[in-house]
């Protein structure tokens, strides 16, 4: 009687390792968004000419649960792995010699504020002049399967977050494709000494990531997965097979 509970205890614990999620599949994805302000000085004769360059890279990891051939729930995490935030200029103040050069920084927080609105981010360009800049970002995704269908089939992400989508095919295995972009804008503002310009709003602007993320939905789980399906029945199996062994005088 107990060994009949231990093997349906076995086969259960079987079935439900079948179903955890597969191993996560990561892939780097970079993304670079360049856009150009410029300013007539409010103060005198001069100008300022501004682009602003952010390169951008997240991680895009997919795990799955479920099997082919069927239905199987794909969960699309994205996380930053690094921002750079680069300001070339060309100023012409209205007093002194012109202004050439540009000036990167790292984002902090490893790039967090690349989605949602940022705060303020001030880039010094010299003792007198600072460019403020706040990014306005979300990451989009579109799916393609070489066979299947998949729904829905976009996705987009205004915070690092993980979001599901539905792959269903009568295959063992399925590739899906995200073409993915990142969609900005940035808020503008220029300090020369104490004196505030009046802040541009760059249109939104989508720009597409490289490389293509790709990523198997296979029809069985990981080896580890397989490897508990194996050692949970064969455990309770010899765990079962000592408790009813008979004991030799």
């Amino acid at each position: 009687m107990k060994y009949g509970i231990l093997k349906v205890l076995a086969l259960l614990l079987m079935a439900s390792t079948i179903n955890v999620a597969f191993a996560n599949e990561s892939l780097e994805v970079s993304y670079t968004a360049s856009r150009n302000v410029s300013y007539t000085a409010l103060i005198g004769p001069g100008s300022f000419d501004v682009t602003v360059t952010l390169v951008l890279e997240a991680i895009y990891t997919s795990s799955v649960d479920g099997t082919l051939p069927g239905a199987s729930t794909c969960h699309m995490n994205v996380a930053p792995y690094s921002g750079t935030l680069t300001v070339g200029y060309h100023i012409k103040p209205p007093i002194g010699p012109d202004l050439d050069g540009s000036k990167s920084i790292p984002l902090p927080q490893g790039g967090q504020e690349l989605l949602g609105d940022s705060p303020p981010i001030i880039i010094p360009i010299d003792s007198t002049v600072d460019v403020t800049i706040l990014i306005h970002g979300c990451l989009l995704a579109d799916f393609t399967t070489n066979v299947g269908s998949i729904n829905p089939h976009s996705l987009q992400w205004s915070t690092w977050e993980t979001q599901d989508t539905l792959v269903s095919a009568s295959t063992k295995n399925v590739l899906l494709t995200m073409e993915t972009k990142y969609s900005v804008s940035f808020t503008v503002t220029l300090t020369v000494g104490s004196f505030e310009f009046p802040s541009q709003n760059i249109p939104v602007e989508q720009f597409p990531g490289d490389p293509s993320a790709k990523f198997v939905i296979p029809e069985f789980p990981t080896l580890i997965a397989w490897i508990a399906v194996i050692m949970v029945p064969s455990s309770v199996a010899l765990f079962a097979s000592k408790k009813i062994r008979p004991k030799v005088n």
